[in-house]
């Protein structure tokens, strides 16, 4: 058991690993365009992301938002951003218990 836990776990890390460097790289084409304390509140929510404090959606949907602001299409056109249809979204799947 406690190593099918660890496998688990490596994976889950693995993946939040990859998902942090590809928020860095989105991050990299419009940070000389936004103040500091923007950038700050970025890479904070990152980091919180990597800790477990925030589900991946926080520091996603904030990174969108500013590839939408500085119309950067080749990320938008990215499936990172929208790797499903929207009408596949359920706000109970957040793990809150949203009724």
């Amino acid at each position: 058991m406690l190593f099918t836990q660890n496998i688990i776990y490596t994976i889950l890390n693995l993946n939040i690993s990859s998902n942090i460097t590809v928020l860095l790289k989105c991050v990299d084409y419009f940070k000389e365009n936004i103040s500091s304390e923007e950038l700050n509140f970025i890479y904070n929510l990152i980091e919180e992301y990597k800790n477990h404090k925030v589900p991946f959606s926080a520091p996603l949907n904030v990174i969108k938002g500013y590839v939408i602001r500085f119309h950067i299409d080749y990320l938008m056109n990215q499936s990172f951003f929208d790797p499903f249809p929207k009408e596949l979204m359920d706000v109970n799947d957040s793990g809150k218990g949203i009724k």
